[in-house]
């Protein structure tokens, strides 16, 4: 499981240096032992925007991965659906000793971990980390272990990152002012 890539002040997409880290992740997915312990993912699940104008960037931060292995990412579950997504893919027979990525909103993702069966998952995903996989591994008993792993350092410019700042800040002055 995956955060979502980074993302701009206001917005419901990628900013820069989330885009560099979705491209990044195409080679973390291809290659990492212990993400592809199992072998390569053979499905991606991203939240699907919970009304018209909400996020995409979980699904943004997979599309370069899913493309790269012929797969598409399943967007039918919003946020929310915690205990129907964790169902499907429980219950899904070509997924059982198999790689699943799951990209979501970050303060549901502990809930995803619990609803999975992992006891020992942290609680909480800090609000300013997007580099992390929280990987799951299911035994042939059932018992689930949690295991996190940092992903590859994402280059980014400087210069973008002021941008999105600025244009961002400009915004919310015009949304204040009335401008």
């Amino acid at each position: 499981m995956i955060r979502h890539g980074e993302k701009p002040l206001s917005g419901n997409k990628l900013n820069e240096q989330g885009k560099n880290r979705s491209e990044m992740l195409v080679g973390y997915f291809k290659k990492d032992e212990l993400v592809n312990r199992f072998g390569p993912p053979v499905a991606f699940y991203a939240a699907a925007p919970a009304k018209k104008k909400g996020s995409v960037r979980s699904i943004e931060t997979v599309e370069p991965s899913a493309k790269a292995l012929s797969l598409k990412v399943d967007k039918s579950y919003s946020k929310d659906d915690v205990s129907e997504i964790v169902d499907e893919i429980m219950h899904t027979r070509a997924y059982q000793g198999k790689t699943v990525v799951i990209s979501w909103e970050h303060k549901m993702i502990p809930y995803l971990a619990e609803e999975f069966g992992a006891t020992d998952a942290p609680d909480h995903w800090k609000s300013s980390n997007f580099n992390e996989t929280w990987i799951l591994t299911f035994s042939k008993k059932g018992k689930v272990s949690f295991t996190k792993e940092k992903q590859p350092k994402v280059p980014f410019d400087c210069i973008d990152i002021i941008k999105d700042k600025v244009t961002d800040v400009g915004t919310r002055i015009r949304r204040v002012f009335g401008l």
